[in-house]
């Protein structure tokens, strides 16, 4: 098994439980780590044979605009479940959702999920 790391992926929302963060984007980071078979890859040097991140990205981006989320945790799990969905190779993510700002005098909050497909 392999892993493939995106770090601190920059992305705006709305996101929050507080009135203004209903209307206001916010800042997100998020940094995944995919647990991903790229044996082939390593051998073909062919993007057919591994994950194509941009499209992974692209894809993640696709749902979080699409959908109204309050917490970090549930956003987490949605882009779980679209990494999953995006590529059968994908084994395990590991996704932590940062927030900064969400918390007076804190430099960020953030929330950590890692789960395996098999769950």
């Amino acid at each position: 098994m392999t892993t493939i790391t995106i770090h601190d992926w920059h992305i705006q929302t709305i996101i929050g439980v507080h009135p203004n963060e209903k209307v206001t984007p916010q800042d997100l980071y998020i940094t995944v780590a995919l647990d991903v078979d790229c044996h082939r890859a390593m051998v073909s040097d062919q993007l057919a044979d591994t994950v194509d991140y941009d499209a992974l990205m692209t894809h993640m981006e696709s749902v979080i605009a699409t959908r109204r989320f309050e917490l970090i945790e549930a956003l987490a799990a949605a882009c779980v479940a679209a990494l999953f969905d995006f590529s059968d190779t994908i084994h395990r993510v590991d996704i932590t959702v940062s927030k900064p700002l969400a918390i007076p005098k804190a430099r960020t909050t953030s929330f950590q999920l890692i789960q395996d497909r098999s769950v």
